[in-house]
């Protein structure tokens, strides 16, 4: 069955995947690594998104600042920082 994702210009595109990457990010800790569940893997797509949503409702805060946005949690402390 072909999944679509869904784009905030009403157009959709063709999920091809899903799965559970490992990635190695920088923390303020140093490096860590960190589980993505129910990844969609979508080539079609130039960059990659993640959904605040999502996110939160894994008990996980997001805080947007004017060139950046962390990833915290309140056991963990600070979990991702990204640049623009």
């Amino acid at each position: 069955m072909k999944r679509t994702l869904s784009l905030a210009n009403n157009k959709s595109t063709e999920i091809m995947g899903t799965g559970t990457p490992n990635l190695e990010i920088p923390g303020s800790d140093g490096m860590r690594s960190v589980k993505l569940h129910n990844t969609l893997y979508v080539p079609d797509l130039r960059s990659n998104l993640l959904s605040v949503a999502k996110i939160t409702e894994k008990g996980f805060q997001v805080i947007f600042q004017e060139n950046s946005v962390i990833i915290a949690n309140q056991n963990l402390g600070t979990v991702m920082v990204a640049h623009k």
